[in-house]
């Protein structure tokens, strides 16, 4: 099951710093956030043109020093990122910032306003998740532990300088997590009533005003009243307006990148064994838009949803068929690209690559192509931490790479996979190689 088409490896610089922020590749470009608060230097994104290699360079884009990024998302067909921005004192406002990415000056593209304030105060304990849709910006803020302060999601038109709240929750109702699986339908993830909540995104009664409308909830698998539970997403390229065509015969369409959701689960009971279990599922967003009715007239949404107004589906009636749930524990890396998730093997440093585009899997198959199709499988029986079954029967083709040692004696592995590249970074005491294959 060797991973086919893989070239052998070139390397390119390291990035301009000692430690690498938030590494990522978005279209040719690999990508360096630096959006952490304890960051030592100065806030801001390094990026290396893929393409252009060997020969390239990283170019390193600086914003002042006495601001820290709190959330950001990036569009670079459209040269265009958007960045939170708070102070490091307490109580400082949160604003929003459109940026061009490639030289950190103020976004100048039609009437785009480049500076808007979202919150007045900020307390220390905040996390904020952003997403970027062609002319809006969405912004979901949350206060984590701090009483009295409500969560809120934000819709920001750059064209038009406007932010409208479109949605404002009670403390604890929501996880950090926030995706879009059409240009007006997006995913949150809800903590009390464990599920995904898919949304769609109206126009107000009011010229330039929104409100956001429940379409359905889908219930998670439950879970043992003695654990604690948390959803998290894994970063993917943002959701814009495909590129220009390519002559490779995997590229994917952004609107059908698989999403990835971490689940953690941890016993209260801190004596029992095991205590916790990390695992990962996938989905596709068209199976999501699908069951919510997205993209068709009202008669095609699944029957289940006709019930009421925003209905909760039960695990059993969605999740089976739709997801694929993994343990991916041992790895310290999980990355997508488009239908693709690719991690490292902490055990055997072989790189893995999974791919969930369901006519490509179906293809490999008839035609004998490397790799193995994955199909139906219960992944955890009913009390070691869920209350009922959880089957998993989403299909992908698995591949792996036998070919290169993707781990070093002295290096922490990590991998990146886009639609052309699958990047190596190796993290050593005194650099960072990035190896760059495609």
């Amino acid at each position: 099951m060797d991973l086919p088409c893989m070239g052998s490896p070139s390397v390119v610089p390291s990035p301009p710093h000692r430690e690498c922020g938030e590494l990522l590749i978005q279209g040719d470009f690999l990508v360096d956030v630096r959006s952490d608060k304890s960051w030592p230097g100065q806030p801001g994104w390094s990026y290396f043109d893929m393409s252009k290699q060997p020969g390239g360079a990283w170019i390193h884009v600086d914003l002042e020093s006495d601001v820290c990024i709190a959330g950001w998302a990036l569009d670079v067909s459209q040269d265009l990122i958007a960045v939170a921005l708070t102070g490091y004192n307490e109580r400082n406002p949160l604003k929003t910032r459109f940026l061009h990415f490639t030289s950190g000056m103020r976004y100048s593209i039609s009437t785009c306003t480049p500076e808007l304030e979202l919150v007045g105060k900020c307390e220390s304990k905040f996390s904020v998740q952003m997403e970027l849709v062609r002319t809006r910006l969405f912004v979901l803020v949350a206060h984590g532990s701090i009483p009295r302060r409500r969560e809120s999601l934000y819709l920001v038109d750059r064209t038009q300088g406007r932010v409208n709240c479109v949605r404002h929750a009670s403390r604890g109702t929501y996880f950090p997590v926030l995706t879009f699986i059409s240009e007006d339908t997006l995913v949150l993830g809800q903590k009390r009533d464990w599920a995904l909540e898919v949304c769609q995104v109206t126009a107000g009664k009011h010229h330039g005003t929104h409100t956001l409308q429940t379409l359905c909830i889908l219930k998670l698998p439950s879970y043992l009243r003695s654990i604690r539970a948390d959803l998290a997403m894994s970063r993917k390229e943002g959701y814009s307006q495909p590129t220009a065509r390519s002559t490779l015969p995997f590229r994917s369409n952004p609107h059908d990148a698989v999403l990835s959701f971490k689940v953690e689960l941890k016993r209260k009971d801190k004596t029992t064994v095991p205590r916790d279990l990390t695992c990962h599922f996938f989905i596709l967003p068209k199976m999501l838009r699908k069951l919510a009715g997205v993209g068709g007239p009202a008669t095609s949404m699944d029957p289940r949803l006709l019930r009421s107004a925003a209905p909760n589906v039960a695990w059993k009636d969605w999740g089976p068929d739709a997801t694929r749930w993994l343990r991916l524990s041992h790895s310290r890396v999980l990355s997508l690209g488009g239908t693709r998730c690719a991690y490292v093997g902490e055990d055997d440093g072989t790189l893995h690559v999974l791919d969930f585009n369901q006519p490509r899997t179906f293809l490999n198959a008839h035609y004998g192509h490397p790799g193995a199709i994955i199909r139906g499988k219960v992944f955890s029986r009913q009390g070691s931490f869920f209350s009922e079954d959880v089957m998993s029967r989403l299909p992908f083709l698995w591949v792996k790479d036998n070919g290169h040692q993707w781990t070093g004696e002295r290096s922490l592995p990590s991998v990146l996979i886009g639609d052309a590249w699958v990047v190596h970074v190796e993290v050593c005491l005194d650099q960072v190689p990035v190896l760059v294959r495609d």
